[in-house]
């Protein structure tokens, strides 16, 4: 008898999952029709497989539409990853492959399905070893992304945050830096509560882009500003810290709102980023953050201000990063410039410092 995985997968939103576990997934309810769809997936990895499966692919293709492959996330527990802007259509083919520790491919598994806008479908994949042998099993599921349905993520003030383990050397020397994101304030706290850090904990040097009671609050490297003008609380505000390599300047719903002399450089490597809390998790942020964009220039006041709503495609000079955290439920965040991964919590698993997806209403700043 042949192992297999059996994957479930939905695809294609509206009301989903109505009876599962929020241990199995964060859930989201949806009645959006959609042109594209986009699928996210956990695979919780059952013992025993060890070098059988150490890296995988999924391969979505059609005849009216370009292939799309995507490297998947393999840990020793799960697998994750995300499929975006899967064209509707006739026959798509999906395809599942793993690969052993010597790049040989292991398992594998197709299905071909309709994606109808607005519709439902459950599809199931199963995974057949190419050897023919072994007994692991590999269960596991695919969830839908909320497409263009606006979501964020909500932070308890507590012990929640987002890593992004590694950035990639560009995040480490910049002579200037641009950070902007839309935050909605849950409460006033006596504390530098982060939006996004980077440091190594040692006072001159590090990035943190915080908020102090109703303030904005910007650190370079020990220099920091605070800003003139309180933030609303339960309202959407953008925010923006720009540090030009003279000054530190902070900007709310694009007007300009306190600035200092900080005559320096950003000198920063093997620091891992984080959102909505700090390195030492102590400064928990308590609301919802969405779109956090992160920029190798500093932007000037017009740059910021015209800017707020663009839709960005990751294609931007000088833009380093730009997560949308549109990706509605699982456990990632995932940029649309270089694919840098933010995993939610402490592990790729469910645990208790996730914060909880959270459908964004439209957002209208006080510009």
């Amino acid at each position: 008898m042949k192992a297999k995985f059996q994957i479930l997968i939905f695809l294609l939103i509206p009301l989903l999952f109505a009876c599962m576990n929020k241990n199995d997934f964060n859930t989201m309810e949806s009645t959006a029709t959609l042109d594209k769809c986009t699928v996210h997936f956990q695979l919780k990895k059952s013992d025993g497989l060890g070098d059988k499966v150490v890296a995988a692919k999924a391969i979505v293709t059609a005849n009216d539409m370009d292939s799309i492959c995507v490297d998947l996330i393999v840990s020793d527990s799960v697998i994750l990853g995300i499929i975006t802007d899967i064209p509707a259509g006739n026959n798509r083919k999906f395809e599942i492959l793993t690969f052993d520790i010597s790049g040989n491919l292991s398992y594998y598994g197709m299905t071909i399905a309709d994606i109808t806008p607005g519709a439902v479908a459950n599809l199931l994949i199963v995974l057949y070893p190419v050897d023919q042998t072994g007994s692991a099993t590999i269960t596991g599921y695919f969830a839908p992304g909320q497409g263009d349905i606006n979501t964020g993520l909500a932070f308890d003030g507590y012990n929640d945050f987002v890593i992004v383990k590694d950035p990639p050397e560009q995040f480490n020397k910049l002579t200037a830096l641009t950070i902007e994101a839309k935050i909605k304030l849950g409460s006033y706290q006596n504390d530098y509560t982060r939006i996004i850090e980077r440091s190594d904990n040692i006072k001159d040097d590090r990035i943190v882009f915080a908020v102090l009671n109703q303030y904005l609050h910007m650190n370079i490297n020990g220099i920091s500003v605070t800003s003139s003008h309180e933030i609303p609380l339960n309202e959407w505000t953008h925010v923006a810290g720009v540090f030009t390599g003279q000054e530190i300047i902070l900007f709310i719903d694009g007007k300009q709102s306190n600035y200092t002399v900080c005559a320096d450089t950003i000198d920063l490597d093997t620091n891992e980023i984080f959102i909505g809390n700090s390195l030492v998790k102590t400064n928990p942020f308590n609301g919802c953050i969405d779109e956090i964009r992160i920029w190798s220039v500093s932007k000037d006041h017009d740059e910021i201000r015209n800017n707020i709503d663009a839709q960005l495609t990751g294609d931007e000079p000088n833009l380093l990063a730009v997560w949308t955290m549109n990706e509605g439920m699982g456990q990632l965040i995932i940029d649309k410039v270089s694919r840098l991964v933010g995993y939610l919590g402490n592990s790729v698993l469910d645990d208790e410092f996730d914060p909880v997806w959270d459908v964004v209403d439209d957002i209208q700043t006080g510009i």
